[in-house]
């Protein structure tokens, strides 16, 4: 039986990519932080919210199809943590 990752988490252990497998069965990547809140690739952290009715919206404005692009905003979403954790 293969081993597959489904979560890459920073030394802190804070901020983690999660692996997420689409409704249309493509791999995607999703940016969240401790607090359950989702990095969006427009630079914020919420708590995740869809529906059917925009859920091709959500997956282009909260997953990366990228894993060099998800490492990239996960060090973004890391420097975000860092102004709001005292």
């Amino acid at each position: 039986m293969p081993i597959e990752a489904v979560r890459w988490i920073n030394s802190r252990k804070d901020v983690y990519i999660d692996r997420i497998v689409d409704r249309s069965g493509n791999v995607r990547f999703a940016i969240r932080n401790k607090f359950g809140e989702c990095f969006t690739k427009d630079g914020v952290f919420c708590y995740e919210q869809y529906g059917p009715e925009n859920y091709p919206e959500y997956l282009e404005s909260w997953r990366w199809t990228d894993f060099d692009d998800a490492c990239a905003a996960l060090l973004k979403a890391e420097s975000m943590m860092d102004c709001t954790i005292q």
